[in-house]
C-alpha cells in the first residue's frame, strides 16, 4: 500500500530500543534532519505477483525497527527525498524477519513506479521514517477480522507473521484481479474468505459471525483505498461492532491505524 506524503507531521526512523514518535515529513525545499535521514537498502529480488503487483524485497540494514502492521517513508532509487520521491509504502515484514519487503501497483506509470520497475538485484532504494498506529496487542486483543482491499494485503502480512499464532484470526480479502501473498496465507489454518467486490458484505458478516458462535468480538482492522476502507467500516458498524474496535487504514493522510473516529 502506497501514499504520497504530506508535509503533516510524521515519525522519525526507530533505533532498536525506540518506539517511533513524530517528526515532520520533508518538503522539496527541505533536507532530512538526522532522524530522517534515509537509510540505504539493498533489493535482494523484485517478485511479480499478478497483473501490475510486484514485492520488492530487500535485505534489512542494522537499526531498522518497526512494529507490525507499521509503514515507512519510501525513497525512489536513485532520488533524494522530495514529494515526488518519497511515498509512504505499508511494510509486508514481520519485525523479527531478515528483509524488509514492500508489496506495490505499478499500474499508474508515474515516474517513481517507472524508477521502482528498473530496479535489479544488489541495487539501492532508501528508506526513513517508520510510523503508524495499525497495530495489534495481542493481549488485549484476542480475535482480530482483517479486511483487506488489493494491495491494502501489505499490513495485514506483517500483522498475521508476527501475531498470527497468538490470536484467532479471519482474513476478509476483496480484490479483482489476484490474491496478495495468496498462496502463503493459505498455508494458515485461519478461515479466510477471497471475494470480489460483490461478494464482500457477506464474508463479512459470516466471519462476525463465527466469531460471535465461539463467544469473542472481534477488532476489525480494515485496510485498502479511502473508498473501500469507508465502505467495510460502515458494514462492520452495521454489524454491531463499536467503532472504539475498528482500525482503519487508507491511501489518504486522514487514517493510520487509528480508530475509525478517533
Amino acid at each position: 500500500m502506497n501514499r504520497t506524503p504530506p508535509t503533516s507531521a510524521r515519525s522519525k526512523t526507530p533505533t532498536p530500543s525506540q518506539t517511533p514518535t513524530p517528526s515532520q515529513t520533508p518538503t522539496p525545499s527541505q533536507e532530512p534532519t538526522p532522524s530522517q535521514t534515509p537509510t540505504l537498502l539493498t533489493l535482494l529480488e523484485r517478485r511479480h505477483e499478478y497483473g501490475t503487483v510486484y514485492t520488492y524485497r530487500f535485505a534489512r540494514p542494522a537499526g531498522v525497527a518497526w512494529r507490525a502492521g507499521q509503514f515507512a517513508h519510501l525513497v525512489a532509487p536513485g532520488r533524494g527525498v522530495s514529494r515526488e520521491t518519497v511515498r509512504h509504502m505499508s511494510i509486508a515484514s514481520a519485525p523479527g524477519d531478515d528483509d524488509l519487503c514492500f508489496s506495490m501497483t505499478e499500474s499508474s506509470g508515474s515516474r517513481y513506479k517507472r524508477d521502482f520497475s528498473a530496479l535489479t538485484p544488489g541495487q539501492p532504494a532508501s528508506v526513513f521514517g517508520i510510523a503508524g498506529a495499525f497495530t495489534i496487542d495481542p493481549e488485549t486483543q484476542p480475535a482480530v477480522l482483517f479486511v483487506a482491499g488489493g494491495v491494502g494485503m501489505t499490513p495485514v502480512r506483517s500483522l498475521v507473521r508476527c501475531h498470527g499464532d497468538r490470536i484467532r484470526w479471519q482474513l476478509v480479502h476483496v480484490a479483482r484481479d489476484g490474491h496478495l501473498y495468496e498462496q502463503e496465507l493459505r498455508r494458515q489454518r485461519a478461515p479466510q474468505y477471497r471475494v470480489g467486490r460483490a461478494g464482500a458484505v457477506h464474508a463479512i458478516a459470516s466471519a462476525i459471525t463465527s466469531f460471535r458462535a465461539e463467544g469473542l468480538e472481534p477488532d476489525v482492522y480494515v485496510s485498502g483505498g479511502h473508498g473501500f476502507v469507508e465502505a467495510m467500516a460502515s458494514r462492520a458498524t452495521t454489524l454491531g461492532i463499536p467503532d472504539t474496535r475498528i482500525r482503519v487504514e487508507d491511501f489518504t493522510d486522514n487514517h493510520h491505524g487509528r480508530a475509525r473516529h478517533s
